[in-house]
């Protein structure tokens, strides 16, 4: 059973508990709450306190305790007293306990007094001001009470306004938890080549869900894939899906969902995965001439061209670059001075723009001095009659 159906348990016992009681005792009501006196705590050992105060009416008696400020409780549901003492057992020795006592009159006003704190080995500090009346059923209790139990509660209260009291809590608790979840602003994306982190934030505490397609493929409606997060519930979330295609455009959604079962969905966004990053293999020089040098290599990816030079004597600098998108390269670096030492590098730019510098290479220029070779030269010829061979 959640949270919601356990509350509409309630509220179905509070209305019908509310139904049998005649209508003249609904017009009933006594708005003034019990004063609390005298708290005082006695009987400390290493494992139990007794904690005893006073009220101005016939009242029941509570106490809220815990090792932290938000308080559990200990309760005598019957209002027939105005000495109060209840005795708490099973503690921890050797450590700090809070508390505080409230008493409920019969019509459900409570007095609630301040808070305390009792080291279990020494004697208790009083709280930082005075009790307060409230009309409106107030408690904190750490470890929730079984829903049976709460029902066969409601069942003994034969007061009116206390029932509409605690109807009109419940009917809150439901709105509360059956509002909208809401994802606040849209996600955030940090792209790579062929993964995405995406971040997102909820009013509450829910799992997250990230549903997703490449935009190219995507109806509008139904997405391809859906990757949700590992990690436990909470209000920033951070998912990322893997597997994407470089440089493509991806449609996408964020969904979360509580623990009540409530979800909450975004809109439609897009975002667009980086290029893989071009890796520069074989890089050579192919050639060197008097004033010009050859240079080639290869890339993983489709890249543009560019080579930086720069005359190692005058310290002059120049660049030459081709803007296609190529996996084989290969450039000509003209007007050089003959008998110069050169510097290079070759860059790489990928279709996202991402670049990438080679390491340097380095040539001189020389004049070519070697006679061409003469190679596969033919002799072909035909004799006539009365002719001379040559």
């Amino acid at each position: 059973m959640n949270k919601v159906q356990k509350l509409l348990a309630l509220l179905l016992v509070i209305t019908l508990q509310l139904a049998s009681i005649p209508t003249s005792l609904l017009a009933q009501s006594n708005a003034t709450p019990p004063e609390i006196s005298n708290v005082e705590v006695t009987g400390v050992t290493d494992s139990s306190m007794t904690i005893t105060w006073e009220t101005d009416e016939d009242a029941d008696s509570s106490v809220n305790y815990g090792l932290q400020p938000d308080l559990g409780i200990v309760r005598i549901p019957v209002p027939d007293r105005t000495s109060h003492s209840i005795t708490l057992d099973n503690l921890e020795p050797g450590r700090t306990y809070y508390f505080r006592v409230i008493s409920a009159d019969e019509n459900g006003n409570q007095g609630i007094s301040a808070d305390y704190k009792v080291e279990m080995s020494g004697t208790p500090q009083t709280g930082d001001g005075p009790g307060q009346g409230e009309s409106s059923t107030e408690s904190t209790v750490t470890n929730p009470t079984p829903v049976r139990e709460i029902i066969e509660q409601i069942n003994e209260i034969t007061n009116p306004q206390q029932l509409q009291e605690i109807l009109q809590e419940t009917v809150e608790a439901i709105q509360g938890i059956t509002d909208d979840l809401t994802i606040i602003g849209p996600p955030t994306v940090i792209p790579e080549a062929s993964t995405a982190l995406i971040s997102l934030t909820t009013d509450r505490e829910a799992s997250s869900e990230v549903q997703f397609s490449p935009s190219a493929s995507f109806n509008g409606g139904t997405y391809a894939f859906s990757q949700k997060s590992t990690g436990d519930v909470t209000t920033d979330h951070e998912i990322r899906i893997i597997g994407l295609e470089p440089f493509t455009e991806y449609s996408f959604k964020v969904l979360s969902t509580d623990g009540s079962g409530i979800t909450g969905e975004s809109r439609n966004f897009t975002f667009m995965t980086k290029a893989s990053l071009p890796e520069i293999r074989n890089l050579r020089v192919l050639k060197v001439e008097e004033n010009a040098a050859t240079l080639a290599w290869d890339t993983t990816v489709p890249a543009k061209a560019l080579i930086e030079y720069q005359d190692q004597t005058t310290g002059a600098q120049n660049s030459v670059g081709r803007p296609t998108l190529a996996t084989s390269h290969q450039m000509r670096l003209a007007d050089l001075t003959l008998g110069t030492r050169y510097v290079a590098f070759v860059i790489s730019e990928n279709s996202g723009g991402d670049r990438v510098r080679s390491q340097p290479i380095q040539f001189i220029t020389v004049r070519d001095i070697a006679p061409p070779i003469i190679s596969n030269v033919t002799n072909e010829s035909t004799l006539f009659p009365g002719s001379e061979s040559r």
